[in-house]
């Protein structure tokens, strides 16, 4: 089965009264963003979110997370996941991402850790989709996060992606635009063809997973619309 949602970032206060203003039932992806003390907002989120009924699919951690204690990241995970039942956490493969996966084992949690990919040149502690598959494989509960916009063309070809997709649980789908990411999925001038990405989904991939469209605020308006076509696309 296929999940689908669409990214909603809390940054400020100003987030959380469009959250509570939120009245498109679309499941989200809740992102927290790193400008804020991370533990600020998070009763006000988990009263907001159980008001309105909203379905958070998946919470993306703080980009720089990974610079507290690793005790402090998981005590935070297992906040959402314990109020909101939430299963799947995204976090970036920066610096002692790998001893962290070390230390998410260890601890035996019960939900999904899931790794964000990056283009080669970003200079992650992970970077490639490869390599993140080869840090997770032996570990149940450590996935990867495919994000379209960060990967390079060679990812998408067919026997390359069909060999990492049983370890894949979260698409972050975005397009990139003269190199620069998180553009509407169907853009004109796009570098790749995400809806041919998707076909496949409904025509050859057999996959039980979370696709997330995430794009830049500018083109927030562009969400809903192209969350409809996507669902198209993909037969749902």
């Amino acid at each position: 089965m296929i999940n689908t949602s669409i990214s909603f970032e809390i940054k400020s206060e100003e987030s959380l009264t469009k959250l509570r203003n939120h009245s498109i039932h679309i499941p989200i992806q809740l992102s927290i963003s790193e400008n804020i003390t991370y533990f600020k907002f998070k009763e006000d989120m988990i009263s907001i979110i159980k008001d309105k009924n909203i379905h958070v699919n998946v919470v993306h951690l703080p980009p720089n997370c990974l610079s507290l204690k690793f005790s402090e990241i998981v005590d935070l995970i297992d906040f959402f996941y314990y109020n909101i039942n939430v299963q799947k956490f995204v976090i970036h493969p920066n610096r002692s991402i790998t001893e962290f996966i070390n230390y998410f084992v260890y601890h035996e949690r019960p939900y999904e850790l899931c790794i964000e990919n990056f283009l080669w040149k970003r200079k992650k502690e992970l970077r490639s989709p490869l390599q993140i598959y080869e840090a997770c494989r032996s570990f149940q509960n450590v996935k990867i996060t495919f994000d379209t916009s960060h990967s390079e063309i060679v990812w998408f070809e067919d026997k390359v992606f069909s060999y990492l997709l049983p370890k894949i649980s979260v698409i972050h789908l975005s397009n990139r635009v003269d190199r620069k990411g998180h553009h509407p999925f169907p853009a004109e001038r796009g570098e790749i063809n995400l809806v041919s990405f998707l076909s496949k989904f409904r025509r050859d991939y057999k996959w039980s997973g979370d696709i997330v469209l995430e794009y830049m605020p500018e083109h927030s308006n562009k969400l809903y619309p192209n969350w409809l076509y996507m669902n198209r696309l993909l037969g749902i």
